[in-house]
């Protein structure tokens, strides 16, 4: 799930994990969007959030952990796109290939049907937050660091 030489992130709208691909996911209402909206999507969400700080960061306490955002900028080469994000320093702490849109919300809109076992499926359900699932992702690279 977790790639080696930067953070990158399968979440269920990557193509990869299109009903029909083998992995058995079925992923309904939301919708798929390309690596470059999603960059897109998340560089806007971070200009827009009215949230930070007067430094202009931004703190999540995920779980035990404390995420804190100072920077997201998007870029693209060709058919890639990436978030970097800032946490401090002067250079980018992370880059985000693919970034995730989605968090885990049981009163969120898109639902997930996963097989859990032989003949079972598990349905869980997501809400759309650019910037929660970011600081997701830094919060989990950092506990496996």
């Amino acid at each position: 799930m977790w790639g080696s030489s930067f953070v990158t992130n399968e979440s269920v709208e990557n193509p990869g994990n299109r009903p029909g691909r083998g992995n058995g996911k079925s992923v309904t209402p939301g919708r798929r969007r390309n690596a470059k909206e999603r960059a897109a999507a998340v560089a806007r969400a971070w200009r827009e959030f009215p949230g930070k700080g007067m430094d202009g960061r931004m703190n999540f306490a995920v779980g035990n952990d404390n995420v804190v955002i100072s920077e997201i900028r998007e870029g693209e080469n060709g058919t890639t796109a990436w978030v970097d994000i800032w946490t401090g320093g002067p250079r980018p702490a992370f880059r985000i290939c693919n970034p995730p849109m989605l968090v885990p919300d049981p009163e969120g809109d898109v639902e997930i049907e996963e097989p859990v076992s032989e003949g079972r499926t598990m349905k869980r359900r997501y809400r759309e937050d650019p910037l929660h699932a970011v600081a997701n992702v830094i919060a989990r690279t950092r506990r496996v660091r």
